[in-house]
């Protein structure tokens, strides 16, 4: 039996623990919340190290852990409260609208320009503002830069059913960022319309 202590377990967690804390906030609704799955997160993994041992994918391994542990997290939600529907989200909604700013003249890249116009902590609540299986899949794939066979394992899902997901949960956090920055005032109302 492998001791938390005397085990390489402690320098693989140690190794990410900051980087799974920032995830697990993503996913939470708050600091509490986000302290609370990552604690479960880390007693089910000492109790399934070693014989569920991951060898050297430990990260993504731990990150299904944390997705598993959201996942009762988010059915004890639901047993209390009905999740509302995920918002339609126009497909390239974002570039439909820095095109209409006039930003697609200003730059090669008007979503960095866009994006440079919020605060990190702008794009984050914006993150955690989509629904449940959508910001799981955002902050995975946005905040440690996973690939879709990455995501379909931690998720237990197949590639092409990541892919599909993430591209819904993006279509939406476009929407999202731009209803932020209209808000903020980082994009001006009397410019920026109106969208629907």
């Amino acid at each position: 039996m492998h001791v938390l202590a005397d085990s390489d377990f402690e320098k693989l967690l140690t190794a990410i623990l900051d980087r799974a804390y920032g995830v697990a906030l993503r996913m939470a609704r708050g600091t509490e919340e986000a302290e609370l799955l990552l604690t479960e997160t880390i007693a089910e993994a000492v109790r399934r190290y070693p014989t569920d041992a991951p060898g050297p994918a430990f990260g993504l391994w731990f990150y299904r852990l944390l997705v598993e542990a959201f996942g009762k997290s988010r059915a004890r939600r639901l047993r209390e409260s009905k999740q509302p529907e995920a918002e339609e989200a126009t497909e390239l909604f974002l570039y439909h609208e820095t095109q209409r700013l006039g930003m697609h003249s200003q730059s090669r890249d008007p979503a960095a320009v866009f994006l440079a116009k919020l605060r990190p902590e702008q794009i984050a609540a914006a993150v955690e503002a989509l629904p449940d299986d959508y910001r799981v899949l955002c902050a995975l794939y946005l905040y440690e830069d996973l690939r879709y066979v990455e995501l379909a394992a931690i998720l237990g899902v197949a590639p092409s059913v990541a892919r599909s997901r993430l591209h819904r949960g993006r279509n939406m956090l476009q929407r999202t960022l731009w209803r932020v920055a209209v808000e903020s005032g980082a994009i001006q109302e009397s410019a920026a319309g109106n969208p629907a």
